[in-house]
């Protein structure tokens, strides 16, 4: 079962989940509506949406857990990866602000520590998106 994040929330999800640090991401899934592709779209046209899948230490079990981070309605995105880097420990873990009306979550290791609109569209890796959701699973490697 997912659960919304709210503004109200973030901090008890934070603390939960060690604010991501050294997390490790395992995928990011991009899902474009097939209505994109359509011309004209149709009404009530399908949005962009964006999963990121990490592995980290859920605190109130002290295990590890893969959580899920779904992404509705995403505004704007980016992802920029090296060559082989296709997964990577999150030594500065996540920062997460909502902004503009929108949900902005940054997962880079790029050392910033603000959580200003310039800081998350200068981070190598970040979403945008109306609405932020999670579940946890059972880790696998």
């Amino acid at each position: 079962m997912r659960t919304t994040l709210t503004e109200p929330t973030l901090k008890t999800f934070m603390t939960r989940f060690a604010s991501g640090y050294d997390s490790v991401v395992r995928g990011v899934n991009l899902i474009y509506p097939y209505s994109w592709f359509t011309k004209p779209p149709p009404p009530n046209e399908e949005t962009l949406n964006i999963t990121l899948l990490l592995s980290v230490v859920d605190q109130s079990s002290q295990q590890w857990c893969n959580l899920h981070l779904s992404f509705s309605d995403v505004q704007e995105f980016h992802i920029y990866e090296r060559e082989g880097g296709y997964y990577n420990t999150l030594s500065d873990g996540l920062r997460i602000a909502w902004l503009n009306g929108l949900v902005y979550t940054a997962f880079s290791n790029d050392g910033a520590t603000s959580n200003s609109l310039d800081s998350f569209k200068s981070a190598k890796r970040y979403v945008a998106a109306r609405e932020l959701s999670w579940k946890t699973e059972p880790y696998d490697r």
